[in-house]
């Protein structure tokens, strides 16, 4: 790998860092109903959640956390890139229960944290309508914790993270294939259906340098 100069301009555009994150928080918004979905610089911990108001409980503040060093895809570089989505609960009156029920604020965190998950699972959902964006990594695979100690818990908000790890491939670059290289003999724009009984077409069949089995 060359790597050339780049503006600052250029260097934003081609992390597409700010695209991800406000996709991720859109495509939330529209499956988390009654939940709140912002953005967030980055890491959260208790102190800034216990001092300010992040957001409205129940509420899911989405950031990224960090990134790693570039990886090589398929002749193209794409950066992996750590996510955290804090999910920050009260007690919740479930007024839609005859009659009408309290919902401790751990069991409303984890209800959330499940759906981030499932749809973190979902591998279409999950790339957040981006060009070249992976699904998430398996390794390590999507997960919910607390973040929070229990002098915290004391306060009526709690606080949980759901993290994840995804790759961004440079844009207009094929996440995989690419195009056909040229076969010789065979004009441009040529197609050919396989036959049923698997032999190669007539004019693949100079270009392969032998006849039978489709290789």
């Amino acid at each position: 790998m060359t790597v050339a100069p780049a503006t600052l301009s250029q260097m934003i555009a081609a992390t597409r860092l700010d695209e991800l994150r406000g996709n991720v928080i859109t495509t939330l918004q529209g499956l988390l109903k009654g939940v709140n979905v912002v953005a967030h610089p980055g890491k959260l911990d208790m102190e800034d959640f216990l001092k300010k108001t992040i957001v409205q409980a129940p509420g899911v503040a989405v950031g990224v956390s960090g990134l790693r060093r570039a990886r090589e895809m398929d002749g193209a570089y794409g950066i992996p890139v750590a996510l955290s989505a804090f999910i920050i609960t009260e007690d919740f009156a479930d007024r839609s229960s005859t009659p009408p029920r309290a919902i401790p604020r751990d069991v409303v965190a984890m209800a959330i944290g499940a759906r981030l998950l499932l749809i973190l699972s979902d591998a279409d959902t999950a790339s957040w309508g981006m060009t070249g964006a992976m699904p998430p990594a398996a390794d390590p695979e999507p997960e919910l914790r607390p973040v929070f100690t229990m002098k915290a818990a004391e306060n009526r908000t709690n606080l949980y993270a759901v993290t994840w790890t995804q790759v961004l491939v440079r844009e207009g670059v094929p996440t995989f294939g690419g195009p056909t290289p040229p076969v010789a003999g065979v004009p441009d724009g040529m197609e050919f259906e396989w036959p049923e009984d698997g032999e190669l077409p007539t004019e693949l069949l100079a270009a392969f340098g032998s006849q039978g089995e489709r290789p």
